[in-house]
């Protein structure tokens, strides 16, 4: 059987929730898994959701360099077919979805970081107001 403590001691590094670090990789790609899907049906909550959904996308992309490479592996089919149905499902944006200031500091990029630039197609009316309200304060700074 593969440990996954690296993938768990990443998440303890980064703070992550504590079902977060009992779930390990699985549990990353289970829970993005589920953001695609939600995505795909109709994305009903807001935008803090789907920042820390994304989040959580983000944290996968570094526990896939930090894992054991059986599980990376395992794991990067069932990553590789979520991420596709996932720019399916989505759109780009013209902000980072936590915002100009926050990508540039963090050094996020809409190339390597991809997940940060994309919000969904079909975005319920709490997401599409958050991203629309979060739009013109970004374009102001500029």
């Amino acid at each position: 059987m593969i440990t996954h403590d690296a993938v768990r001691e990443l998440l303890k590094e980064r703070k992550a929730a504590e079902h977060v670090v009992r779930g390990g990789m699985e549990g990353l790609v289970d829970g993005f898994e589920a953001t695609v899907k939600a995505a795909q049906k109709g994305y009903t909550r807001g935008l803090d959701d789907w920042r820390n959904d994304v989040d959580a996308r983000h944290l996968l992309s570094m526990a896939m360099e930090v894992a054991h490479p059986a599980q990376k592996k395992s794991m990067k089919l069932r990553l590789d077919a979520a991420d596709a149905k996932f720019w399916k499902a989505t759109v780009s944006s013209d902000v980072c979805v936590w915002g100009a200031a926050v990508a540039e500091r963090e050094k996020w990029t809409a190339a390597k970081e991809w997940w940060y630039f994309l919000v969904p197609k079909k975005a319920g009316d709490a997401l599409a107001k958050d991203l629309a309200s979060l739009a013109p304060k970004e374009k102001k700074k500029r």
